[in-house]
């Protein structure tokens, strides 16, 4: 694989195909190479904030978060030359009146001029064609039938996605929760209630504090009889209630 050597940032993608492709080309998916947590970004910031003590970092940080937050939630549009972010609505309405059955609210972020700037600096490292695909694609809340990834504590969850059938020995296969200060949370053998390639069906645990989660998924799986030598693992941002 060729090593990326004149940018200091680089990211990994992978041949993948598609219906709306010629049979001879491919599009490329990036691949993540980790989840970046409220904790890792402050270890991120440390590196060049020496000077400044981690509680003030984490302070200054959690402020600006619910700076916009409140901005954006009082519906301001929040342009800061990194991302563009507004609050729109989906759903449709019949009478003129807001249905929170059928409407809902909704952030949409678009890159903006650092990022788009950052970006042609990153070297690219082609891993090669796609392998199995392995992902979560939606979800279900039993107590609220929301499909948002918003989950409530006590009660049945499910994923949906391709080839997450919890399976293997090693120590990191299960699916676990960790909060913002990075604790992490297993969700034990007995909450599972169903457990397939296309679908996982669990139970959040009842004392889970409200809040912002990382949802991980991690099996060795495989589309054949033999596990894989080594865990593979995707994620996704879950919220509490």
């Amino acid at each position: 694989m060729k090593q990326p050597k004149k940018s200091l940032f680089y990211i990994t993608v992978e041949q993948s195909s598609s219906p709306i492709t010629p049979p001879d080309a491919h599009l490329f998916r990036v691949l993540p190479s980790n989840t970046a947590n409220l904790q890792r970004i402050i270890d991120e910031m440390m590196k060049e904030s020496a000077s400044v003590s981690r509680e003030v970092v984490e302070i200054v940080l959690k402020r600006e978060r619910n700076t916009m937050k409140r901005l954006l939630a009082s519906g301001w549009r929040i342009n800061d030359e990194l991302f563009d972010a507004m609050v729109q609505a989906r759903g449709l309405t019949y009478n003129g009146e807001w249905d929170p059955q059928v409407n809902s609210l909704y952030v949409n972020f678009q890159q903006g001029k650092e990022l788009r700037e950052a970006l042609k600096d990153v070297e690219v490292v082609v891993a090669g064609k796609r392998q199995k695909p392995f992902y979560i694609s939606g979800c279900w809340d039993q107590a609220t039938g929301r499909t948002d990834f918003v989950a409530t504590a006590g009660r049945c969850f499910t994923l949906t996605g391709k080839n997450l059938k919890v399976m293997g020995t090693h120590p990191s296969v299960g699916i676990t929760l960790t909060n913002e200060a990075g604790e992490c949370i297993r969700i034990a053998e007995g909450c599972m209630v169903g457990n397939w390639p296309s679908k996982l069906r669990f139970i959040i645990p009842e004392d889970m504090p409200e809040g912002e989660y990382e949802l991980r998924v991690t099996t060795q799986s495989s589309s054949g009889t033999h596990l894989l030598k080594a865990p593979r693992s995707v994620s996704h941002s879950l919220r509490i209630i």
